[in-house]
């Protein structure tokens, strides 16, 4: 089992994902996925997601909230993989819409603005963070937990 941290960053109605650039192999072009990465071992899960935004663009998280857990798993290179997220709400300062934050991880990813309003129109990848990123701009403070077992 693989324990994800991920978060939600948004600024001026925008959202700030993840896409993949072209070497990376292990996906397909056109998805995108909420910043984050693994929990290390005995790593809290808080701290997990302000060391992973530093690793990945060199940023410090101000505030975070946790909003929820998803559960997924899926065929990974014909091995079963399972994974559980632990998804954060974001403050970071000083954004821009018009640069995006660098991606530190060897060009295997790149971060993009995607406006909230176009959430519906992409790929996000594991599909039920659609769901919780919506109900998270609604005014809703439940925690949600998500599963997505393949049978």
């Amino acid at each position: 089992m693989n324990l994800i941290v991920r978060g939600i960053i948004v600024h001026k109605d925008h959202i700030l994902l993840t896409t993949v650039t072209e070497i990376n192999v292990e996906f397909n072009q056109g998805l995108y996925f909420l910043p984050g990465g693994h929990v290390e071992h005995n790593e809290p899960a808080h701290d997990a997601i302000k060391r992973e935004i530093l690793e990945e663009m060199g940023l410090q998280v101000d505030n975070l909230l946790f909003k929820g857990v998803l559960e997924c798993s899926w065929d990974r290179k014909g091995q079963p993989y399972h994974e559980v997220n632990f998804v954060f709400d974001l403050e970071i300062p000083n954004l821009s819409l018009s640069s995006p934050p660098r991606s530190l991880d060897h060009g295997f990813q790149k971060f993009v603005w995607v406006p909230l309003s176009k959430i519906s129109d992409i790929t996000i990848l594991p599909s039920s963070l659609k769901t919780l990123i919506s109900r998270s701009y609604v005014g809703t403070e439940l925690v949600e937990l998500f599963s997505e077992m393949i049978p």
